[in-house]
This record gives C-alpha cells, structure tokens and sequence, in this order.
C-alpha cells in the first residue's frame, strides 16, 4: 500500500479513536444536563463539551498510540467510568466490580478490529436519543391546583424557613447595631404578623424538629416519624396538622423538596409540587461567569463518581496527616458541593405563581432552605462569588465541631445577608395573596427548624459541658411568625418553644379556628429546656439559657429568664 494511503489510514483511525473516546465522555455527561433539565445551549455548556473534546483526544491518542492493546484497555477503563458515574453499581471494591470490568473487557476483547467505530455508531446513536428524550422539569406538579376552596376558611398558608433564627437570638458581634434584627422585626409587624421574637425549637436536627412540630405531643424519642431512621426523601408517616387541615375541610397543597416527603400521592384536595434540591439546573440562567459555573458543573457532575469520592477521601486524609501539613497540600476544590439554596430560590418563583392563585378554604405548605447554607446570596438577592464554594454552616474539617472562631466570624455576616434575602422573596409571596385578594383574612405561619446552626460546639449530650449559651442560641433560637386573621403586627418578646405554640394554636382538633393568641403555661417561660440528641440513639434534656436581643444571658436549672 502506497505511503499516503498508509498515512490517511493512519489519521483516519486516531479520528475515530477521539470521535469513540469523547462520545463516551460526552453522552453521560449530556444525560446529566437533560436530567437536572439543563438548557443545552448555554455558553457554559458548550465550555463543558470543549473540555470534553479536548479529554477525548487525550484518550484517543493513547488508544491510537497503543494499537489493538492500549484500544481495548482504554474503551475499557472509559466504559468503566461511564458506570460509575451513571449507576450506583460500583461501591466497593470486591466481585462486582471486578465482573464489570471483566465483562466490559471482554466485549471490547471481540470487538477489537473494529472497536472504535462500533462505539461510535452505537454511542452517537445513543447521544441522539437522549437529545430527544424529555426529561422531568426542577418542579413537577401532581394533581390539581387550585382546588375549589371553601369560602368561609380562611387562606392558609405554613412555610417553613429552614435555618431561620430568631431576631434576638442573632448575635450582636456580627449584627452589631441590631441593624438586621429591627429589620427582621419591623419586616413582620409592617406585615401584621406576631413575631415570638425570642421562640426556640427544642431539636438542633431537622428530621426531628419538624415532625415534632407538625405532630401533637413533644416525643424525646429519636426515629419516632420515621420508619427505621431518617434518609433523604424520607415520607413522614404522621402528620397531624395536615389531618387537622383536611378536617376542617381545606383543600392542600403541598410544595415539598426532594429532603422530606410530606405526602407521597396526590388525592382528592390534596395536590403536591416537587422540586429537587440538589441539581445544576439552579445555575441554569443565573449570573454568575461562565468559568465558575464550568466549575461547578464538573464539581457536580463528578460526585457522581464512587472512584473520584474514594479518591477524594483518600487525600483529604493525607492533608490532614503530619505530610500533608508538611508540604501544604491545597484543599479540593468543592465546587458543586452544595446548591440547594440556588434551588430553593427558584422554587419560591414557582411557589409564588401558585400562590397568584390561592382562594379561600385553600391550605399551602412549604418547606424551602432559605436561609439555610450554603451562602449564595447577598442582601438585595444579587449572586455572590463562589469562589472555590460557597460556605456551608459548618467546617468539615473540624468535625465533630462545627466551626472556629475564625470560621464562625467568616460565615455569620454571609448568614445575615442571606437572611436579609430571604426577607425579600417572602415579600414577594405576600405580595401574591394581596393580589390574589386573600391576604386581610389570611392565616400564615411562619418558622425555621432550629436556629443558624453556627454554633462553634455539636449540641449533643457529648459536649453539653463545652456548650456556651450562645451555641445554644445559635443551634436553637428560631423565627416563629404568625399572621393571624384581621389581626395587627406586634412582637411578642416571651421565650417560648415553637411546639407549643403551634400545638396549642394549630394542632388542637376541639381548638377555635381560626385561631387567636397564646398564652404559654409559667413554667415554660421560666424553665425553657432543650432535647440534645446523641446520633440519633437518645434525647436529654437540657436547661436552655435565655436570650434577649443578640445576647445569650446565662441561665442555670430552675432559674427565671432575666428581662432584657
């Protein structure tokens, strides 16, 4: 065969070992963004399949350069990758994987001669395919809203701000002038709620403060709303308030994340819209430049990785050992960690369209993280950089502690302006009923779960000893705002435990609805008391310092809570 043709051949074959190798690179990453409902043609994508490319030909000339040998080796370990980033298949290191890779080998083994373009054919096939599937949105409605409501019920609607402190239980170190906590105050009487000001939840951890709350009678048992033990899009199996809302016969609906799973089917008056916390599409259309979200979507799309997360791990160990230290190992870049406010954000666009509709005898619930972590947002809502990652509520470097005084003094402003955000996107909600015509009868609860969560010691029995009062207002100080109907704005500055008050005024099935004031028993008020939970096994109680405008005030067992 002449020189030439030997030479064409020659770059003929590297053309199909990158076309074979970036088709298998490019098709899982393409069924990532068609399932996290990614719009294809963002600048950011096209700089992701560039990269993409680029990998590909690195690939292809090590499949090219090695011959038959290196072409089955490599489609091997490329294939290998492909399942582990789209199956859950490969979580450990032992008979599975190694029939994977076996069988993968194999394939590519008989398919040698003409490896390259079987995979070609087979992938590009495949690629078309998934351009054309249709794939979830970010929020997916079930059943019907609005139902037809009753005219003499009231609207209602229950949000529940995860992470949300209480005004006074935000520290004075950071929020120096109380700027922030006058706003937050002035915020809800403008808007005619009582604001319990300094109210606490008795749990630090989610899956046991909202059950308690939602449900009558405080249980000091860890699991009791859960089937064996809490894990993400667990359903909760009682629900007293919903009960109590479909009793009084509401039509409900309910917007829930993909954290908890507040109803599980759509029924006759009850509807439900779920939207996922964890996905790249909140990046879809924000401003933020093109590298980062570059960054991000790879930091995302590569958590997917077992390989890439034991590997991870692995060096996170080396850095925190005497070599690491020694030589000063950079941290992994942990973009894509966390999105879920970015999420949230979004979510509460679609829940105010809903709630452009609400009528009386309708019943909205929500579970939104804002303003929990991570700290995306400045006051006025404006995206803030990501840097390596936006900050969680916590170092995971120093667990089980939660923070440092360095790391605490870091977060806490980006906490209070993300707090100062979500003020905003509740304004635009009740903006909503106004024009829906709902809102002077309206009935709306608001609260957290638990307090900021940056607390410097993990409140667990464990660590009692080492808890300051303010870790306790940090872990447990939270929003607790109710607009009651007709009612006027007025700040209710009572220590008071958000179960109660829900209970008493919401849970209660002989209660008056719509309901009225509350007035808490003495010995609430002058023994506030928390449940620590130890992983999950048991509760204790613990006293519960008093807290009163930013400041923690010491407080032992048995002793009143000092006036402000």
């Amino acid at each position: 065969m002449p020189a030439r043709s030997l030479s064409r051949l020659r770059w003929v074959a590297l053309a199909w070992d990158w076309a074979a190798a970036t088709l298998i690179l490019a098709l899982p990453l393409v069924i990532f963004f068609r399932h996290n409902d990614y719009s294809l043609l963002r600048p950011e994508v096209a700089a992701c399949f560039a990269w993409v490319a680029a990998a590909g030909l690195i690939w292809g000339l090590m499949m090219w350069l090695g011959r038959t040998a290196g072409r089955v080796i490599v489609t091997t370990f490329l294939l290998m990758m492909l399942v582990d980033v789209q199956t859950g298949w490969l979580t450990v290191i032992g008979l599975r994987l190694g029939l994977n890779l076996l069988g993968l080998g194999l394939v590519c083994w008989f398919l040698r001669r003409r490896l390259s373009s079987v995979v070609v054919v087979l992938f590009g096939a495949m690629m078309l395919a998934t351009l054309f599937l249709s794939f979830g949105q970010m929020v997916r409605q079930r059943g019907d809203y609005p139902g037809p409501g009753h005219s003499e019920l009231p609207f209602v609607l229950h949000v529940i701000m995860d992470e949300y402190a209480a005004p006074e239980a935000l520290d004075r170190n950071f929020d120096t002038d109380g700027e922030v906590a006058h706003g937050v105050e002035q915020f809800f009487v403008d808007h005619d709620f009582t604001l319990f000001s300094r109210a606490y939840s008795r749990l630090f951890n989610t899956d046991e403060s909202i059950p308690n709350i939602l449900n009558r009678g405080l249980s000091e048992k860890p699991n009791t709303f859960w089937k064996k033990s809490f894990y993400k899009s667990a359903l909760l199996e009682r629900n007293d308030w919903f009960t109590r809302l479909r009793d009084l016969g509401y039509d409900l609906h309910v917007f829930q994340s993909d954290f908890i799973t507040y109803a599980a089917t759509e029924e006759p008056g009850l509807s439900i819209s779920d939207y996922t916390l964890e996905t790249v599409h909140a990046l879809d259309g924000v401003e933020l430049p093109v590298p980062e979200k570059v960054r991000f979507i790879f930091g995302s799309y590569y958590r997917l990785s077992w390989f890439l997360g034991g590997f991870r791990d692995g060096y996170a160990t080396v850095r925190a050992g005497a070599v690491g230290q020694a030589l000063h190992l950079p941290d992994w870049d942990r973009a894509g960690d966390r999105v879920s406010t970015l999420s949230s954000m979004q979510a509460v666009t679609e829940l105010t369209a809903l709630l452009e509709e609400a009528r009386p005898g309708q019943a909205v619930f929500a579970h939104l993280l804002l303003p929990h972590f991570p700290y995306a947002f400045a006051a006025d809502c404006s995206m803030e950089p990501m840097g390596s990652m936006w900050l969680n509520a916590f170092d995971t470097e120093l667990l089980p502690q939660r923070n440092d005084e360095a790391g605490r003094a870091a977060r806490y402003p980006l906490y209070l302006a993300q707090l100062q955000c979500a003020n905003r996107r509740l304004a635009e909600m009740f903006a909503a009923l106004e024009r829906a015509g709902v809102w002077d009868d309206a009935v709306i609860i608001l609260h957290g779960d638990h307090g900021s969560r940056l607390n410097l010691t993990e409140p667990i029995p464990e660590f009692a000893d080492d808890m300051s009062p303010t870790d306790y207002m940090d872990a447990f100080g939270t929003l607790l705002a109710i607009k009651f109907s007709g009612g006027e704005g007025t700040v209710d500055r009572r220590q008071v435990p958000m179960d109660d008050v829900i209970g008493q005024l919401c849970l209660d099935p002989a209660g008056i609805w719509p309901p009225g004031d509350y007035t808490p028993e003495a010995e609430l008020l002058a023994q506030p008391w928390v449940l620590l939970n130890e992983r999950h096994q048991f509760m204790e109680r613990h006293p519960l310092p008093g807290f009163s405008r930013g400041r923690a005030l010491e407080m032992g067992p048995g002793r009143n809570v000092p006036s402000p």
